[in-house]
């Protein structure tokens, strides 16, 4: 904490010199819906390869880990780390044996709250099937990747051009989030990248590029952001 206030004072600072403070606050608001969503939370690097059932598992004993590191006021993976949560949530076990039998999870904190691990895989088993997680795969249609690519090529100049990072401004999931939004705004929400002070940037040149209202040349190949947009024209 001794240096993060004083940073933040230099980084709003920089930020309203450049007329920037609404982004710093936009991003920061999205960033705390993001964290106050369960959803987002406790799906973990690797949960994607774990069926229903073992997903069940994988969310209890998240939310064991995050009250448990709360109590503490230690970080979640002090407590358990991702790769473990993954292997419990994977093996299920059920008793005490099975649990310690996994490589690595044999340290002291964890021996004083085997119980609480072993009821929260329990209470994941006891869920009825309609009501476990899904990691539903998303069949897209093939001129998703198409378009995605030919995106990502228009955010990376923009990026470039208003000097943003490109993974802050849209990252490929974002991208890929656009494309699907407007092939079928019925069954998708307006995505996240067009709200906002991406939406500023993003919205009329990526929006105007699937239209087909607006068309890419390359304007000058020497520097960074070498593309324009323009409107299209028929003469």
């Amino acid at each position: 904490m001794r240096y993060l206030l004083p940073m933040r004072d230099k980084l709003l600072a920089k930020a309203a010199k450049l007329n920037r403070t609404e982004w710093v606050r936009g991003e920061c608001a999205s960033l705390v819906e993001v964290c106050t969503r369960e959803d987002e939370r406790w799906r973990v690097s690797g949960s994607a390869r774990l069926n229903r059932r073992q997903l069940g598992v994988l969310r209890e004993v998240w939310r064991w880990r995050d009250r448990q590191a709360r109590q503490l006021n230690s970080p979640a993976s002090r407590v358990l780390g991702d790769s473990m949560l993954i292997e419990v949530a994977r093996r299920a076990p059920a008793t005490a044996e099975d649990l310690f039998s996994i490589r690595g999870l044999d340290g002291r904190g964890l021996r004083k709250a085997e119980k609480d691990i072993l009821d929260a895989v329990a209470a994941a088993r006891q869920l009825p099937e309609d009501t476990l997680p899904t990691n539903e795969r998303r069949e897209d249609p093939p001129q998703v990747a198409v378009l995605t690519k030919l995106l990502s090529v228009a955010a990376s100049n923009l990026a470039a051009e208003c000097d943003v990072d490109t993974a802050l401004l849209a990252t490929t999931s974002d991208l890929q989030e656009i494309v699907r939004w407007f092939l079928n705004p019925e069954d998708n929400p307006q995505p996240q990248a067009l709200i906002g002070w991406r939406g500023e940037l993003l919205q009329e040149a990526l929006i105007g590029f699937l239209e087909g209202k607006r068309v890419v040349r390359v304007g000058n190949a020497k520097r960074p952001n070498p593309l324009v947009f323009e409107p299209f024209s028929r003469d």
